[in-house]
């Protein structure tokens, strides 16, 4: 996922869910990932728990074209599922 026509001069928090509910697959874990001006570490969710809390949060600053990318896996042999059910991009006041 691409985020643009951000200002390049502020922080931003990313955060997002991704609670799967009752579907019946596994999604432990899942993987998010985001880069901008800076690449924070991955961060790897339960996600097959019925759980609105469980999720990524992040804060970074844009690219020089004021850009974050945002990415979503699976692991590996692990889970079979990955999903985003809610995402906030919140501007940070200096």
């Amino acid at each position: 996922i691409k985020i643009s026509g951000l200002n390049t001069a502020l922080d931003y928090r990313i955060r997002y869910t991704g609670c799967r509910g009752s579907m019946g697959f596994d999604a432990n874990p899942m993987e998010y990932r985001v880069s901008g001006a800076t690449t924070p570490s991955m961060q790897s969710i339960n996600g097959s728990v019925t759980s609105q809390s469980a999720g990524g949060d992040f804060t970074l600053k844009p690219n020089d074209s004021g850009e974050i990318y945002v990415w979503l896996n699976t692991q590996a042999a692990n889970s079979i599922l990955a999903v985003i059910a809610a995402m906030e991009i919140i501007q940070l006041v200096p």
